[in-house]
């Protein structure tokens, strides 16, 4: 299929557009090749048809990403979806430029017009004479319309084929892509899952304080289980891995749906409280504080007991950030450890 001087300007703005893209995805150096890889098979050998193989290479690429920034992903798919409605556009200016021409046909037409004009206006012309290129010019007539319809149905048919083609392909590239966006969606909801205690990890809390930072009212209670090293030198990776379960459980069973908990990494665990006074903050950490001290789990029929000691935080000034918390919050929990563990400090 011919390729337009308008459909190259289009394949180069999309090829741009989705190396300008590449340039913002962050990954370990041992991946980089994937991404130079990707921008060569941009420059040399873009076409439509391997545009679903190169967003699912991005989507790779997204997932191996260190920095999974959901703002500049959906950038880049309204950019995608600008260029899938340009493409349809094409299409219809594609159709539009396979119009027929009948040059030669109107031309005879025209001579014959011409010649039987010439007849009527010859007085010498006998009826039967006249009546003959009246005849003759009818036949002609004849003949080029025939040939007419016939180059329109060809053109129709050529012109089916080629919708039907471009639209197939486009159809293919929209649902590949909104199957790999689909996928993509779904890697960066699990990035932000903690695999063992099925809470929010620290992707998910970085999120979270982006989107919450401009809540006046908000305390943070930052928690880390006591002694864990001692645990885990004591009865293993499983026992702590099972330390880890229960106080998750215990965290998020005793929390509202807006206050939202966090493994933030290792055994710490961060709660945010929007909406909710120091002094409020203070008593859910101390409450759950009891319930943990009360808690035993059972690891090889042995029971064992854990303790944690927490840090409470809130904002004392609107343009505070939750960063400025949370770095409150971690200090005073730390004093909780230095002055004996298993309490609050605030």
């Amino acid at each position: 299929m011919e390729i337009t001087k308008q459909e190259k300007e289009l394949r180069l703005e999309f090829a741009k557009a989705i190396i300008e893209h590449l340039y913002q995805i962050k990954v370990d150096s041992e991946n980089e090749h994937l991404k130079f890889d990707l921008k060569n098979k941009l420059i040399k050998n873009f076409s439509w048809k391997n545009t679903p193989l190169i967003i699912k290479e991005l989507k790779d690429l997204h997932v191996l990403s260190k920095e999974l920034n959901e703002k500049e992903y959906q950038e880049f798919i309204l950019t995608v979806i600008d260029s899938f409605n340009t493409i349809s556009m094409t299409i219809e200016e594609k159709i539009a430029s396979k119009k027929p021409r009948f040059n030669d046909n109107t031309k005879n037409i025209r001579n014959h017009l011409s010649v039987l004009e010439e007849s009527m206006n010859n007085k010498e012309l006998s009826i039967e004479e006249l009546k003959s290129k009246i005849l003759t010019f009818t036949f002609n007539l004849t003949n080029q319309l025939e040939d007419i319809d016939e180059k329109n149905e060809k053109i129709d048919s050529q012109n089916d084929t080629l919708v039907e083609s471009l639209q197939s392909e486009l159809d293919k590239m929209r649902v590949a892509f909104t199957k790999l966006n689909q996928e993509l969606q779904e890697s960066i909801e699990s990035s932000k899952i903690d695999a063992l205690t099925g809470i929010k990890n620290r992707n998910g809390y970085e999120e979270a304080i982006q989107r919450l930072d401009s809540i006046t009212e908000i305390s943070l209670i930052v928690c880390d289980i006591d002694n864990f090293k001692k645990l885990n030198d004591t009865y293993g990776h499983s026992a702590g891995d099972g330390a880890l379960k229960c106080i998750s459980d215990i965290i998020k069973n005793n929390f509202k749906n807006d206050e939202e908990v966090f493994r933030y990494g290792g055994e710490e665990f961060v709660i945010i409280l929007p909406n909710t006074s120091l002094e409020k903050a203070y008593y859910k950490a101390e409450t759950i504080r009891r319930i943990i001290e009360k808690t035993s789990f059972f690891y090889k029929d042995e029971k064992v007991k854990i303790t944690c000691s927490f840090g409470v935080a809130n904002k004392k000034h609107p343009k505070e950030s939750l960063k400025d918390v949370f770095i409150q919050s971690d200090k005073l929990l730390y004093e909780s450890k230095k002055t004996g563990r298993n309490k609050v400090s605030l």
